[in-house]
């Protein structure tokens, strides 16, 4: 059949999201703060969220419980991603629906990007043996700082 590595795909994504709902209770929290009014706090939630993924299995070494299973690396990877970015979707979806926000696919798009620079730099941190947090929280702060300096 045609389907089958779709099928395959969509099994394992499957398998990886029942991993990560049963050993990280925490992202079922978070993704209820994903549903506040789109402010400052919510970019502070996404970087705590982006660092909860798989940054936090590379740093605590636990990358080998997915690999034993068939998972491959790049798809750990692209799964882990991709999970956070359905569930900002999902979160910024409902937030929109819930206070009436008609721009918030604009503001999705920010919150992405957002997402996804938090989530590589917290993985590049994971892996040089640094914290999740160290990274992204100094680029952030440096980001800021700039974009003050500069009045922007």
């Amino acid at each position: 059949m045609r389907n089958e590595p779709l099928l395959r795909l969509v099994r394992t994504f499957e398998a990886f999201l029942q991993i990560e709902t049963i050993r990280k209770p925490l992202l079922g929290l978070m993704f209820f703060l994903l549903l506040l009014p789109r402010s400052g706090l919510l970019f502070l939630v996404i970087l705590f969220f982006a660092a909860a993924l798989l940054p936090r299995d590379v740093q605590s070494r636990h990358t080998g419980l997915y690999l034993a299973l068939p998972f491959t690396r790049p798809s750990l990877f692209f799964h882990s991603f991709l999970t956070g970015l359905f569930l900002l979707l999902l979160g910024a979806a409902i937030g929109g629906a819930l206070f009436g926000d008609a721009v918030w696919p604009t503001k999705f798009a920010a919150m992405t990007v957002f997402f996804t620079t938090m989530f590589s730099l917290s993985l590049i941190g994971a892996a040089a043996g640094r914290d999740t947090l160290t990274l992204p929280v100094l680029s952030l702060f440096a980001d800021v700082t700039t974009g003050a300096a500069l009045g922007a």
